[in-house]
């Protein structure tokens, strides 16, 4: 990793490999890299050398806007996906943990965006 870009302390369980980073920019909070993985082989994760960029909306001094994800469409994302792996095996316990703690996020993402209207 060279020093246009930070490898982030998260480590996915059960690796202690670090496999996002985020792109060193004035704010360092636009743009991140995570490893693409092929799953548990051997019961351990396995990445490659091929990244996902997910790029954020950004915003800059001068008013202009660059097009990217918001941190909502993720969420939505996980949640679709949590719905439907529940569906091929089925956990209630887990499946509803999971889907409480993204809409949880989701109102807080809700407060954020009302804070940030009514400022």
């Amino acid at each position: 990793m060279n020093e246009l870009f930070k490898n982030l302390d998260y480590t996915i369980y059960p690796s202690d490999e670090k496999c996002i980073s985020v792109k060193n920019d004035e704010n360092s909070n636009n743009t991140y890299y995570i490893k693409k993985s092929l799953g548990y082989i051997d019961n351990k994760i396995m990445y490659i050398d091929e990244e996902v960029e997910l790029p954020f909306v950004q915003y800059y001094e001068n008013d202009e806007v660059r097009a990217g994800l918001q941190e909502e469409q993720l969420i939505y994302v996980l949640m679709d996906r949590v719905i439907k792996l529940n569906n091929l095996n089925p956990n209630e316990k887990i499946c509803s943990k999971k889907l409480r703690a993204l809409r949880e996020y989701l109102k807080a993402c809700k407060l954020d965006i009302d804070n940030l209207i009514n400022r």
